[in-house]
């Protein structure tokens, strides 16, 4: 039997064995991650993803980092859409957005002193 490591090409594989169920942690891109999983099999998705123009976590291509905020919205309903194909019927999913406490990161957003503290240029 194959195990998610080798279903799913992940980087790490974290599962936690309960009663009747188990939890299992795929780290990798989510864009590459969830293509692998198969339709109808996911029970709970939850997220909160990187806020637009927020912080540089120095991945390339990262979700938050695009040029304009409908190429972030597009990078977040290529995300949603894979999710949608892997909920079960009954399934939930659990979005975390909103503003942000940061006011800096951005050509068009004015200095702030608190940026270095929250580990921005």
């Amino acid at each position: 039997m194959n195990t998610l490591s080798n279903m799913y090409h992940c980087e790490e594989v974290i599962e936690w064995p309960t009663a009747s169920n188990r939890v299992v942690v795929l780290n990798g891109d989510t864009r590459d991650m969830i293509r692998a999983i198969p339709d109808n099999s996911v029970q709970c998705a939850v997220t909160s993803p990187p806020y637009w123009g927020v912080r540089d976590y120095g991945v390339t291509d990262q979700i938050g980092a695009e040029p304009d905020l409908n190429a972030y919205v597009t990078s977040l309903v290529e995300v949603f859409r894979e999710v949608r194909r892997v909920l079960t019927p009954d399934g939930t999913f659990w979005l975390n957005i909103g503003n942000t406490y940061s006011s800096g990161g951005r050509k068009w957003r004015g200095a702030d002193d608190k940026n270095k503290g929250r580990a921005m240029s």
